[in-house]
């Protein structure tokens, strides 16, 4: 908690409550986003083309795994409603976006076992410093 109360601080939120709320909305996106790719896979769908979408489009919407996506990602953005009603978008977007990345490459490579090139890390972690960077008011 200790942690959060910095962040928290040097982001100026409100309180830790809307640091959390940005963080559970990337991550509720994140598992919608691993739902949809599993149940996609689950479907033997290697490509959704329009032709292929009219014709099979409840079947993949109805997809447990698809599905419970969609649920997900509902959820993720009731919760991002509420971040944009309490906190600026222009520090919530950001983390929203930081956390979302951190979240994806937890997900790409303990869920959806997707291989990992040491290139994606380092771009990744470089994304997510320089948004900090960008938020937090670092004193030289």
């Amino acid at each position: 908690m200790r942690i959060l109360r910095c962040i928290d601080s040097r982001i100026m939120f409100g309180n830790i409550t809307s640091f959390l709320l940005i963080v559970a909305a990337a991550f509720t996106s994140i598992i919608a986003h691993s739902l949809f790719r599993l149940g996609l896979t689950k479907t033997g769908v290697e490509s959704l083309s329009p032709s292929y979408l009219l014709r099979n489009l409840l079947t993949v919407v109805f997809q447990p795994l698809v599905f419970a996506g969609f649920v997900f990602f509902g959820i993720s953005a009731l919760i991002w409603l509420r971040v944009l009603s309490i906190e600026p978008l222009n520090k919530s977007y950001p983390i929203l976006v930081a956390s979302s990345i951190f979240f994806l490459l937890m997900s790409s490579v303990f869920v959806l076992r997707e291989p990992l090139a040491l290139e994606k890390i380092v771009g990744m972690v470089l994304i997510i410093l320089g948004t900090f960077l960008v938020l937090v008011k670092v004193q030289l």
